[in-house]
């Protein structure tokens, strides 16, 4: 299965078997040998593997006889093998174009009608399945699109509400603030006409207060003249009395004179 999808396909499906399988992906010379001779994206799939797994890939006469063999991407291999290994690859090898386009007829030559049509369905197959990936791609591209249309609906809709309810709140608070400052004017306006009352009432108390003071030093003066006369009543029942004893005991001595 690695062998036929280095040799068939690109190397995003290269990339995507290595990120989902990791070391699992055994790197056989086969699998080298197949990346080399990858028409399509050969040079492309041979650097993700040399990026990846560098340390696996060994070249062989078989690999480079395979990289000679691709007339696409023969160049682009050999540079890659220099750049990576830093050593020349066999210059019989990949030396020209006329020496890769004779190397590639005699190896078709050599190659058997299965090997052909294998090779054949396995290039049908990848293409069908880029092709397939590619609608599946645009039916993604499609779908989001139409989610961020979607989203951008709901933003618009979102922030339309929230618009609305920071209007609904600026008013609230509005309402609130002037239904505060009319409970304000009313709370003042009720401690003034309270204050007033209170003087008022501190002025009748003051009042009532000066017409029981009056009346109270009207009683004093009623009693202390009541006490007067009751004075004057007693030295003159005193003074009658004292009279009375004086004449009482005149008639006495008078008439034990007189009996004498």
């Amino acid at each position: 299965m690695v062998q036929i999808i280095a040799g068939s396909f690109h190397e995003e499906v290269m990339t995507l078997l290595l990120d989902c399988r990791g070391d699992d992906v055994m790197i056989t010379d086969g699998v080298v040998k197949a990346v080399a001779g990858n028409s399509w994206s050969g040079s492309r799939v041979m650097k993700v593997l040399l990026d990846r797994r560098g340390d696996d890939i060994k070249i062989t006469d078989e690999v480079v006889e395979a990289a000679a063999g691709n007339s696409w991407a023969a160049k682009e291999l050999d540079c890659l093998f220099r750049s990576f290994w830093d050593v020349d690859s066999d210059p019989q090898a990949i030396a020209s174009p006329s020496d890769l386009s004779e190397t590639k007829r005699e190896q078709d030559s050599l190659k058997s009608l299965s090997a052909e049509e294998k090779k054949r369905k396995n290039i049908e197959s990848a293409i069908e399945q880029q092709r397939s990936a590619e609608r599946r791609k645009e039916i993604n591209i499609a779908k989001m699109a139409e989610d961020i249309e979607l989203a951008n609906r709901k933003r618009a809709v979102n922030l339309q509400l929230a618009l609305q309810q920071k209007e609904e709140a600026a008013k609230s608070r509005a309402e609130r603030m002037q239904k505060v400052k009319d409970q304000e004017e009313t709370a003042a306006q009720t401690r003034i006409e309270g204050a007033q009352k209170i003087k008022m009432q501190e002025e009748a108390a003051g009042q009532a207060k000066r017409e029981r003071t009056s009346k109270a030093e009207a009683f004093q003066m009623a009693a202390e003249e009541q006490k007067r006369i009751r004075q004057q009543r007693q030295e003159l029942i005193r003074a009658v009395a004292d009279q009375r004893r004086k004449e009482k005991r005149e008639r006495h001595l008078e008439m034990i004179a007189n009996y004498f």
